[in-house]
């Protein structure tokens, strides 16, 4: 495998087509350096010369190194996946100086680059770094064509759902993975992915809902039956019905990636003023002389 410090990877020599992209880097690599001191730089040597052997095992082609991160290409799915947890098995046994352990985290994604001069461009390079960017420490991210084209995984390999993610910068939902190997003590478990959240605009409650838990389990659970489109809470004015929907509704978002939205219609005395409603609360945009429900349903 080329680097940066030999000139980078010879233009000809770099796959095209459909190849996977991988990037890393240190997780609070700020912190650890002003932890470790002049350690640091005997902990980056190592953490680059660990993860350079994994890569050119794989046959990666390494594009970029700055700082404590890396830019690596693979003509394979499963060699990049191959490459990634090997680098977090060694990182993780290796002796770190000062007993600090290094942990990197990992984005793959797979894609079809454009070429351009002695790299490559476009919109997957960007998706696998901001993929990354949502990972921890020890943790290997994989986007949803990544996880395909792997297929079935080797031996002691496990690959979780990681629900339906937004990316910064970038428009649309990613269904996101991570690939964890299997230990005696069970599976890692790692904090949530750093990603922009699911589209909401739930009011904030100002107080907490006491004594309706079983209510919220059992409307939630509405949700779960196959064709649900509509519950309706209906009771007298004042007595929470507003409150207790909320409150199920951040309940069930995880089970909404495209969003989950609140719409106040107490003023809407007609469909069209209900469609406005909707309209200016999910974002909903079109030409002047487009309709409401138009704008909503297209």
């Amino acid at each position: 495998m080329t680097h940066e410090d030999g000139g980078g990877a010879a233009p000809d020599s770099l796959p095209a087509g459909t190849i996977t992209l991988l990037f890393s880097d240190i997780e609070g690599s700020t912190v650890l350096l002003q932890q470790l001191g002049p350690q640091w730089a005997e902990a980056l040597t190592a953490q680059r010369s660990i993860l350079r052997d994994c890569f050119a095992a794989q046959g990666g082609h390494e594009m970029g190194t700055e700082g404590d991160s890396f830019f690596v290409v693979f003509s394979s799915a499963h060699a990049a996946l191959a490459a990634a947890l090997e680098g977090q098995r060694r990182l993780q046994a290796h002796p770190w100086p000062g007993g600090l352990p290094v942990r990197v985290r990992m984005g793959l994604h797979t894609g079809e680059p454009q070429r351009h001069e002695d790299g490559y461009i476009g919109i997957d390079v960007h998706r696998a770094a901001r993929i990354a960017a949502t990972a921890n420490g020890g943790q290997v991210v994989l986007s949803e064509p990544t996880k395909l084209l792997i297929g079935t995984t080797p031996d002691g390999v496990h690959v979780r759902d990681l629900g339906w993610h937004r990316l910064k910068d970038l428009e649309g939902l990613n269904h996101l993975f991570d690939a964890v190997e299997v230990r005696a003590q069970g599976l890692p478990t790692f904090p949530p992915l750093r990603t922009l959240g699911t589209l909401a605009n739930l009011p904030t409650p100002s107080a907490a809902l006491i004594g309706r838990g079983e209510d919220v389990s059992r409307l939630a659970s509405m949700f779960e039956r196959d064709g649900a489109r509509l519950v309706t809470l209906t009771g007298p004015g004042g007595t929470g019905k507003t409150r207790l929907a909320v409150a199920v509704a951040s309940t069930v978002s995880d089970r909404f990636p495209h969003g989950i939205f609140f719409v106040e219609l107490h003023t809407a005395d007609r469909g069209a003023l209900m469609w406005v409603g909707i309209g200016e609360a999910v974002g909903a945009t079109g030409e002047a002389d487009e309709q409401p429900r138009e704008r909503v349903l297209r």
